[in-house]
């Protein structure tokens, strides 16, 4: 399910401010009047990266790299090019 509203940096900060100091994930969430899910992904998020900014690189991934795909269209054009010339 995708998100609805992101919480602002300075929240973030502060969750995890409040985090350092040593207070519980149940008493982050309800003083600062957010979910419990949020709280959790927000501390992760800074362990993992040491930052509360968004990682870079949201979005789908490439299935196949750009390389392959001229490839590809290359071998089909040459194909289609052969095909037109034998018939």
């Amino acid at each position: 399910m995708p998100k609805t509203k992101e919480i602002n940096l300075e929240l973030r900060k502060k969750i995890v401010e409040a985090y350092n100091k040593g207070e519980a994930y149940t008493a982050i969430y309800k003083s600062f009047t957010v979910s419990t899910t949020a709280v959790l992904c927000n501390i992760a998020k800074y362990k993992e990266t040491n930052t509360t900014r968004n990682k870079p690189g949201r979005g789908g991934q490439h299935k196949i790299s750009r390389t392959l795909e001229g490839k590809i269209v290359r071998d089909v054009t040459i194909d289609v090019a052969t095909l037109t010339k034998n018939t």
